[in-house]
């Protein structure tokens, strides 16, 4: 039986695009989760920007589809 190896799994992984989702809506992140999978893509949720922030992977994205008025948050905009 041939069968990849986890380390072929794990690059191949890495080497999908992710998108992280900002959103206090259960529904819109359910709804934006099924439109990227549905594309090839993979999301990665949080329900709050605090959560976003405190997660540290913000700094590994290329990407983030945020919700400009998230409770708490004034507006900040970071481009990579």
């Amino acid at each position: 039986m041939r069968g990849k190896s986890l380390v072929d799994l794990v690059r191949k992984a890495r080497a999908l695009d992710v998108i992280s989702i900002v959103d206090e809506v259960r529904t819109v992140r359910e709804a934006l989760t099924e439109i990227l999978f549905s594309s090839g893509f993979i999301p990665e949720l949080f329900q709050s920007a605090d959560d976003f922030l405190k997660s540290n992977r913000f700094l590994s994205k290329s990407f983030a589809s945020v919700r400009s008025a998230l409770k708490g948050r004034t507006a900040h905009r970071r481009q990579s």
